[in-house]
């Protein structure tokens, strides 16, 4: 056989070992990504909260609150986690496109095998 189509088929099967290995890293980080927002909205709101209760009205609340250590803190591990999410994705995303790019290798090398 044709070490190419070997090489290919090996490099497929790797692929798709690499991606059930990765298929639970690749769920939480897509729902990392998918709450982010909101998660943030809500960080924000317990900050404003603290300063609404304080006696600070609506605006100046919103204001010191997005200020605070506090929700700097909060939001930069958020940040941390929502870059671990994307990177965790896009690596997904490398696999599979690893594994493509072999299968069309592969479907090449069998149409060559044909026209001989």
């Amino acid at each position: 056989m044709n070490d190419t189509i070997v090489a290919a088929q090996k490099q497929m099967q790797e692929s798709v070992l690499e991606l059930e290995q990765a298929s639970n890293d690749v769920a939480k980080a897509k729902t990392v990504k998918e709450f982010s927002v909101d998660q943030r909205k809500v960080m924000l709101a317990t900050c404003v909260k603290f300063y609404l209760d304080a006696g600070e009205g609506l605006g100046a609340a919103e204001h010191k609150a997005r200020a605070s250590d506090a929700f700097a803190e909060a939001l930069g591990k958020r940040m941390a986690e929502y870059q671990v999410a994307c990177e965790t994705i896009e690596a997904a995303e490398a696999l599979k496109l690893k594994f493509a790019s072999a299968q069309s290798i592969l479907s090449a090398e069998k149409v060559k095998i044909g026209l001989l």
